[in-house]
């Protein structure tokens, strides 16, 4: 992740902890892509927002536009809640919304969607489990330079033979 994309997800999350209303401002002023219809743009960029990486592909957030919108065809709450935050979004005064519940929603369907769509791995230097390669430990999680060696006899039991650092 880039010194920017840090400081960009860093600046979202103090606006998240802070207040709804900073999000909401945030993304009422993203450009609205023009292939998709204008509720869904304004999802679009409340998820764009909600994960601010440089270089993603828009298919991600596509899908978690998706899954919003199905999830307002079958709860009527949730389907209010997010017209509710989509009008603030249009009007630029994001506190006469319930923004908490559309942000509620927002984050508690579009982050799953996002963090576990490969692609967002391939922005994010992420590789995905490791488990069927053979753990972490020897594929770079023991790689930390900056870090003193710890004496042997702390180290515990360590697998050989499990995975190398070359894959």
């Amino acid at each position: 992740m880039s010194a920017e994309t840090r400081r960009d997800f860093l600046a979202i999350a103090a606006a998240l902890s802070l207040t709804p209303a900073v999000f909401l401002q945030a993304c009422a002023r993203l450009a609205q892509p023009g292939d998709v219809e204008a509720d869904d743009a304004a999802l679009l960029a409340a998820c764009q927002r909600l994960l601010p990486l440089v270089d993603a592909p828009a298919e991600p957030f596509l899908e978690a536009v998706r899954q919003l919108d199905a999830l307002a065809a079958r709860d009527p709450q949730a389907a209010q809640a997010i017209a509710a935050g989509i009008a603030a979004l249009r009007r630029g005064r994001p506190g006469a919304a319930p923004a908490g519940d559309f942000l509620a929603l927002l984050i508690a369907t579009a982050i799953p969607v996002l963090v576990n769509h490969p692609e967002i791995w391939r922005v994010a230097g992420y590789e995905g489990e490791s488990y069927s390669r053979g753990g972490y430990l020897l594929r770079g999680f023991n790689d930390l330079a900056w870090l003193p060696e710890p004496p042997a006899d702390s180290m515990g039991a360590v697998p050989s033979g499990t995975a190398t650092g070359a894959d």
